[in-house]
C-alpha cells in the first residue's frame, strides 16, 4: 500500500475547502476526523480530480484521510 500527501486548498479555511490531486485514487473513501479520532464526516471518491467540501466545523485541527485499497493519504486540516 502506497502513501501519498493530500493537497487541501485553502488550508487554513473556515470549513469550505477542496481536496485536489486525487488522480491516483479511485473507488475509495475519504474521512474527516477530529484529533481524538471521532469521525466528523466522510464520503466516497467519485473519480474526479477534485472534491469540494463545505461543512460547519468548529475552529481547530482535523485529520483528513483517503484510502482506496492501493493508496492512502493523510493531511492536517486547519479550521479558523
Amino acid at each position: 500500500q502506497f502513501s501519498r500527501e493530500l493537497n487541501i486548498y485553502p488550508n487554513p479555511n473556515q470549513g469550505e475547502f477542496d481536496i485536489v490531486g486525487l488522480g491516483d485514487f479511485s473507488n475509495g473513501n475519504w474521512e474527516l476526523r477530529d484529533l481524538q479520532g471521532k469521525l466528523i464526516t466522510s464520503g466516497q471518491l467519485d473519480g474526479n480530480e477534485i472534491i469540494h467540501v463545505s461543512i460547519d466545523l468548529a475552529p481547530g485541527v482535523y485529520n483528513l484521510m483517503i484510502n482506496d485499497g492501493d493508496y492512502t493519504a493523510n493531511s492536517k486540516l486547519v479550521v479558523r
